[in-house]
């Protein structure tokens, strides 16, 4: 009797329970354990940055990482990884979690770019100033002998920083795993600006005086053409592929267009007063030139070399350079920096620096640009996220031009 009654009240007990938990064991559902997965990594000086391309909001995401690194992730799903010494690879394991459903977790594994630094081009010190862009300071200053540096240029691929020095009638090249000048190439009369391929493979030196471009071989550090242009060459940019360069001629209110499989002009285009610097796109497919004395940048199409349209910036347009997206243009103008939107050739922002700026030059990543400020022998860096300056280092005398590279 007592067990009749005892199953009685232990089925009773069973089936209020399963009345209170939705009527059957089986109507019970959990949520799911969700893995992230991610995209391609994109490295950064300190770390790297990826996307959780199966992000849900309803889920709470946290992170760790190797290498004495922090993790952060957006409301987006993009996950910032910081806090990484140079060249350094790094795991971020990214756990997921939500009440009633067991933690999910997920690595994801990248190296941080190499060591940056930013060269400047001192033009009455005869120097180079090396900086580090993450503490603001000047580490070492390369003496490069009685030459008036003015353009210089670095090597995507290597360590090696190509400087034009005016006065000597030549091109240095500087080792940047020494901080040394390993080479000097004899090129035209007083040199101004260079551009380099993205290969590295090929230098393209402007002679202002000898109205020549002299063209690089950086396997052997040799000239091996020299091709006649306009008049007073002073900016000057290659292609991508290192196919074609592009020359400001100052003095003619021209642009050259160099084959440099030919090593002849193809083309010269009529732009603005006084061109001066000279930009491709990431793609190739847009050639942007300063113009001195009009205030305005000229926009030219590469597929046919015609300039399709004309920005009107003002107060003396010097460098340009564009992001590495090619969404952002950065116009060293006097008293500031624009930035443009590629987009819409509108300024965006204006950005106040130090007096009479001229060079400029955007960070691989695009997080950073650094202005020499030829007037008072300084360098803004600019933290391109909030356009803002984060800090101002003093160089040498007349800073001219200036460069990334990273080892």
């Amino acid at each position: 009797m007592m067990r009749r009654i005892f199953l009685i009240f232990s089925t009773l007990f069973i089936i209020n329970l399963l009345a209170a938990c939705g009527g059957s064991s089986g109507s019970t559902t959990y949520p799911a354990t969700l893995t992230s997965t991610f995209g391609t990594p994109t490295p950064t000086s300190d770390g790297f940055t990826v996307q959780i391309t199966n992000y849900d909001a309803t889920y709470t995401y946290s992170g760790t990482a190797t290498a004495s690194g922090t993790v952060t992730v957006s409301g987006s799903g993009l996950v910032t990884v910081t806090g990484i010494a140079p060249n350094t690879s790094s795991t971020a394991t990214i756990t997921t979690s939500k009440v009633q459903a067991s933690d999910g977790s997920a690595t994801v594994s990248a190296t941080s770019l190499r060591r940056l630094l930013a060269f400047v081009s001192n033009y009455l010190s005869d120097t180079i100033s090396v900086l580090n862009p993450l503490t603001g300071s000047v580490e070492s200053t390369i003496a490069i002998g009685v030459s008036a540096p003015v353009g210089l240029v670095a090597s995507r691929v290597g360590t090696k920083i190509y400087v034009a020095n005016a006065t000597g009638n030549s091109v240095s090249v500087i080792d940047t795993a020494i901080n040394s000048v390993v080479s000097t190439i004899i090129v035209g009369s007083s040199p101004r600006k260079l551009a380099i391929s993205l290969d590295g493979s090929k230098v393209f030196a402007a002679n202002f005086s000898s109205n020549t471009v002299s063209i690089i071989d950086t396997a052997t550090n040799s000239v091996v053409s020299t091709i006649t242009v306009g008049n007073s060459p002073f900016g000057v940019a290659s292609s991508p592929d290192g196919s074609t360069g592009y020359v400001a001629n100052s003095s003619d209110n021209t642009v050259s267009v160099i084959d440099a499989t030919t090593n002849s002009v193809v083309r010269t285009i009529t732009v603005g007063n006084s061109p001066y610097g000279v930009a491709t796109s990431p793609n190739g497919s847009k050639v942007y030139v300063t113009n001195l004395a009009d205030g305005t940048i000229s926009i030219i199409n590469t597929a046919n070399n015609i300039v399709e349209s004309t920005i009107t910036v003002g107060n003396f347009p010097f460098e340009i350079a564009l992001s590495p997206d090619g969404n952002k243009i950065y116009v060293a103008n006097y008293g500031a920096v624009l930035v443009l939107n590629a987009a819409t050739n509108t300024v965006a922002s204006t950005i106040m620096v130090g007096a009479d700026p001229i060079g400029v030059a955007v960070s691989p990543d695009g997080t950073m640009v650094y202005v020499t400020n030829r007037g008072d022998g300084t360098v803004s860096l600019i933290d391109t996220r909030t356009n803002t300056v984060v800090s101002t280092t003093t160089v040498g005398t007349t800073p001219e031009g200036v460069t990334f590279n990273s080892r």
